[in-house]
C-alpha cells in the first residue's frame, strides 16, 4: 500500500540553525529539500505562502523558529481534473443546448409539412 506523509516540519534556533526535521519515513520530499525550502522560507520573511506544490507557514515561538509544510500535490490534481472535466461536458452540454432548437425545429416543420400533404387542416402539434 502506498503511504504518503502530507505533513512535514523544520525547527531552528533564533539564531538559524536547523534543531530538528519531521519527515515520515516514507515521503515524497527528503530532509535536505525541506531544509532548503524552509532556509528560503526565513530568509524571505514571509508568514506564509507556497513553495513548489507544498503550502507553508512560519512562526516564531520564541525558543525556536517553526516551517511547518502541507503536501498540497493531491489537492492541486483534483482541481486540474475538475476544471479539466467541466471543461469537456460543459462543451458538450453547450453544443447539444445549441443543437437541439436547430434539430427540434426541423422535426417540426417535417411533421407539418407532412400534415399538409396529407390534406389534415391544423398545426403540427394538435
Amino acid at each position: 500500500m502506498l503511504e504518503l506523509s502530507t505533513f512535514y516540519s523544520v525547527v531552528f534556533s533564533p539564531d538559524g540553525e536547523v534543531l530538528a526535521v519531521d519527515n515520515e519515513d516514507i515521503s515524497a520530499y527528503s530532509e535536505e529539500e525541506l531544509t532548503r525550502l524552509a532556509e528560503e522560507i526565513l530568509s524571505e520573511k514571509k508568514e506564509e505562502g507556497m513553495k513548489e506544490r507544498l503550502l507553508y507557514q512560519r512562526k516564531d515561538k520564541g525558543d525556536y523558529i517553526l516551517v511547518a509544510f502541507l503536501d498540497n500535490t493531491l489537492m492541486l490534481e483534483s482541481a486540474g481534473t475538475l476544471v479539466s472535466y467541466t471543461l469537456i461536458f460543459g462543451g458538450m452540454a453547450l453544443v447539444l443546448l445549441f443543437f437541439w432548437p436547430i434539430i427540434w425545429q426541423e422535426e417540426s416543420w417535417l411533421l407539418w409539412k407532412k400534415k399538409k400533404k396529407s390534406g389534415s387542416t391544423g398545426t403540427a402539434w394538435s
